[in-house]
């Protein structure tokens, strides 16, 4: 998604006609290099730098948590150059680049690499957006991905309480099922209504987003609340289901670790509250 918004956005005509038709058949897969081994949300500790040279932009570098990175055709790099922090457009047939799979403990159906740049030559022609201005380009496409997050997180949240609750009606305990204590009862409707409120924060957030209005808070929002919710469902789970949920054959345990993986996903629960904070405070900001 990232990818395509980038493209749509501030691409030229030529790297929209070359890289837009392949995405959206699905034929081509896209992944963002961003985080480094000391540059998360930190963007100004990003080490991986561009240096023009002729007709060529030359790359060096370590990119680090890169989902898809070997599977995907297109690369966005954002790397440091003599006027600031830009973002590029790396083909992986470019030389250069170097993979190195990692063991993550979730979201495996998307594997992760360590991506290393190591004089990898690319076209001038691949920056995307203005050199320079790689933050802006980053920041307006990355909106949406966290919007993609959260909706990820809506749905494991979603998976795991509907599999946990059907457990509590069909389990019986004595003459009585596990739902008919008021305090599953209790457990039950409080995420059930923070899911809710999740996912209207997230529909908010995107229709905003469909209106081309500014949703800096509503987005920060969004994936806060459903970080929030999905952390407490797959805990809450084991509390529901007891020891059935103990077991590598039941769903569970890949929930758990499906949310601990995409909550640092988009920057994490405590990055959003900054957010949060920083837009309330503005000056033109009225409740």
């Amino acid at each position: 998604i990232q990818a395509q918004q980038g493209l749509l956005a501030v691409g030229t005509e030529e790297q929209k006609s070359k890289w837009l038709p392949e995405l959206a058949k699905g034929k081509i897969m896209a992944a963002q290099a961003i985080s480094e081994p000391d540059a998360g949300s930190s963007f100004q500790n990003i080490q991986t730098a561009a240096v023009k040279d002729g007709n060529e932009w030359v790359l060096n570098g370590l990119k680090v948590h890169i989902n898809l990175g070997k599977e995907a055709q297109l690369m966005m790099v954002l790397a440091k150059t003599d006027k600031g922090l830009t973002e590029f457009l790396v083909d992986r047939d470019s030389k250069g680049i170097r993979y190195e799979k990692q063991d993550p403990i979730g979201l495996r159906s998307a594997p992760m690499y360590d991506v290393h740049f190591e004089d990898c030559r690319i076209p001038a022609d691949s920056v995307l957006g203005r050199e320079g201005r790689g933050i802006e380009t980053f920041m307006a496409i990355f909106k949406l991905s966290r919007l993609g997050v959260a909706s990820q997180l809506i749905g494991i949240a979603r998976g795991c309480l509907e599999h946990a609750v059907s457990f509590t009606k069909s389990r019986k305990v004595g003459e009585s099922r596990v739902s008919d204590f008021q305090g599953i009862q209790w457990i039950i409707a409080k995420l059930t209504s923070e899911l809710e409120a999740a996912k209207l924060a997230r529909n908010q957030a995107a229709w905003l987003h469909d209106q081309k209005v500014n949703h800096n808070l509503e987005t920060s929002i969004a994936k806060y609340l459903a970080g929030v919710v999905a952390d407490e469902v797959v805990n809450k789970a084991f509390t529901l289901t007891g020891s059935h949920a103990c077991y590598r054959n039941r769903p569970y345990d890949r929930y758990v670790r499906e949310v601990k993986s995409l909550l640092a996903g988009g920057g994490s629960s405590e990055v959003m509250l900054n957010n949060v904070a920083r837009e309330i405070l503005r000056p033109s900001y009225h409740y």
